[in-house]
């Protein structure tokens, strides 16, 4: 499901710089806006899907939570600058704005769209890869499903129009698609022996199929014959490229993406300690106040339940506390080490080659919850909340993030009635 949404949202970003290119270029004022509405309709679709996708492993679906994915993660800003950008491009269109804003328009939903799986959490280079590599594939397949649905005559000057477009289009794609698997396969055997590097192999075929495709069409432009079959034909091909690229941004490449950062296990354990009492003591949260780490999990894994779980983990300190009563000091950053808050979520990777006994691979899970002294130098800590435990998924049948979610949840909890206890408050609802 999750790669045929990310299909889905590439179409819909090649019907919108199809319909813009179409309407700028190939055949002025044709067609009329609503491929670029389709383009943004599916584009809300898709991702809308794999929000609700992401937020379903952890059986959190409601609109409250869709927007807090949405406002309080970088893939759900990026979505929505996406989207925000192809909504642009389409007013542009329909109102006949200049050019130029189209072009920028489009620009930042391309941005946008390089924000969301491999493009994340890369630096700027990286995503501006991505992007590029986005646009250039939109070109190409927008400019070609144009042509085959244009109600206008397919006369050679359409194909003269096209080709710098289509030409620039494919010099992009080689170029940024060598740089991104240099990085993500840095050994010519991954190619073969990945499931990643074999599925990108796939996808150069059938790019290659489509560029011999193009000049089939070019060709039947020069006679004036059998033009729509070839297109249909490269047209085809294409989709073919956009649902391979789809099952691509599933998959973890061999390369990875360097150390990521962002129901009960088998075995587990928990403790609760207050060294101080609280009271008095408010609590600071800043944006370091959760703290997200993965060892040896795949890449791809890591990346999804890094989405998954920021969101909602940052709603406990930001949201949950202060609304329970508790004294929450937010700030931008905590100057002080007194009443600091700090909830610590780690997963490690247990290799079923080494580790036996737990029906297959297995996740080391460790959730801590400290709020530091509000005098320097009395203890080590005011609060400390911490559980640890080991996590089969194919055993208890529920994946990590619900096992974090429902400790980092207990934490909390337990760190509300201690506050509320020492400031002689009711327990906590």
């Amino acid at each position: 499901m999750a790669a045929a949404l990310t299909a889905l949202s590439y179409l819909g970003l090649a019907l919108l710089l199809g319909s813009v290119l179409a309407r700028r270029w190939l055949t002025p004022g044709h067609p009329g806006w609503w491929p670029g509405a389709v383009g943004c309709a599916l584009l809300l679709l898709a991702w809308a899907g794999q929000v609700a996708l992401t937020l379903s492993v952890l059986g959190l679906t409601g609109p409250a939570d869709m927007i807090a994915y949405a406002t309080g993660t970088a893939t759900g800003r990026a979505m929505l600058t996406g989207l925000l950008g192809a909504l642009a491009a389409l007013v542009a269109e329909v109102a006949a704005w200049p050019t130029l804003l189209s072009v920028v328009a489009v620009g930042v939903s391309l941005w946008g769209a390089a924000g969301i799986g491999h493009g994340d959490g890369h630096g700027v280079w990286v995503r501006l890869l991505h992007a590029l590599h986005a646009g250039a594939m939109g070109v190409w397949v927008g400019g070609v499903l144009a042509l085959v649905g244009t109600a206008r005559p397919l006369v050679p000057a359409l194909a003269w129009r096209f080709t710098p477009a289509a030409v620039g289009s494919v010099l992009v794609l080689a170029g940024t698609g060598l740089l991104m698997a240099s990085q993500q396969l840095p050994r010519l055997s991954a190619w073969a022996e990945s499931r990643y590097g074999q599925t990108l192999l796939v996808k150069l075929t059938l790019a290659l199929l489509a560029l011999v495709a193009s000049l089939l069409v070019r060709r039947a432009f020069a006679r004036r014959r059998g033009v729509r079959f070839q297109l249909v034909r490269e047209a085809l091909l294409l989709m073919g490229v956009l649902g391979v690229t789809g099952v691509l941004s599933t998959q973890a490449p061999p390369g990875g993406h360097g150390r990521q950062a962002g129901a009960a296990g088998v075995v587990g354990a928990g403790h609760d300690d207050a060294a101080l009492t609280l009271s008095g003591v408010p609590l600071c949260t800043d944006p370091q106040s959760v703290r997200l780490t993965f060892d040896g999990v795949d890449a791809g894994r890591a990346n999804r339940a890094r989405r998954a779980l920021q969101p909602f983990l940052a709603q406990l300190m930001q949201g949950t506390l202060p609304r329970s009563g508790v004294t929450v000091d937010r700030r931008a950053a905590c100057a002080s080490p007194a009443g600091r808050t700090r909830l610590s979520v780690d997963v490690r990777y247990l290799d079923p080659q080494r580790y036996v006994g737990f029906g297959g691979a297995a996740y080391t899970l460790t959730v801590r919850l400290q709020v530091l002294p509000p005098t320097p130098g009395e203890s080590t800590r005011a609060f400390l909340a911490d559980w640890t435990g080991i996590h089969s998924e194919e055993r208890v049948g529920v994946p990590f993030e619900a096992a974090l979610l429902t400790h980092s949840r207990e934490a909390v909890q337990t760190l509300i009635r201690t506050w509320r206890r020492d400031n002689g408050q009711d327990s906590a609802p």
